[in-house]
């Protein structure tokens, strides 16, 4: 098997694997919800959870706060989904492949960002909230600063590469 091939086979259980830990997460999060009333799965620290049980009849604006999180992590996983899909059939380089990964670096940005001001909104939406707990994390956002950076060079090097080819 050469090397082509075991990206292509590594690429297609990477994407089983999303889908195996997605459903898994669902399930989870799902049964923990039905039978304990507990959200079992985290965006990020147990201040959603402690908020949740604090203020039962908010529990709506809560979700609405959470609402950009969550569906950044359904489209992130769908870009992830298209990208594995991509290189799976072996297309690394492809118009596709640079545009998923341009979603995923400016959703992994939106993300990190976001979770970092999330507690700002409860505390504007709950009127007896008393202490906000936010927390900015200046390597994490230079470290996802650089993922939009590094997609755009690669997609720029891709181009240069293929004007060289042509030249020659």
């Amino acid at each position: 098997m050469d090397s082509i091939e075991k990206l292509k086979r590594a690429s297609h259980i990477a994407r089983m694997l999303v889908f195996g830990v997605l459903i898994f997460t669902l399930a989870v999060a799902f049964y923990g919800y039905t039978t304990e009333g507990v959200w079992w799965v985290s965006f990020g620290d147990e201040q959603l959870n402690r908020l949740w049980q604090q203020y039962p009849q908010d529990q709506l604006a809560l979700m609405l706060t959470l609402a950009p999180s969550v569906i950044t992590i359904f489209a992130g996983i769908f870009w992830l989904q298209r990208l594995l899909l991509e290189l799976s059939r072996g297309l690394f380089y492809s118009i596709k492949s640079m545009i998923c990964l341009k979603w995923l670096a400016w959703l992994s940005l939106f993300a990190v960002i976001y979770q970092m001001i999330w507690p700002l909104l409860p505390s504007m939406l709950l009127n007896d909230l008393q202490s906000v707990d936010v927390r900015i994390r200046p390597l994490t956002i230079m470290a996802v600063l650089c993922l939009p950076v590094l997609v755009h060079l690669f997609s720029a090097a891709k181009e240069l590469d293929q004007e060289n080819n042509e030249i020659v």
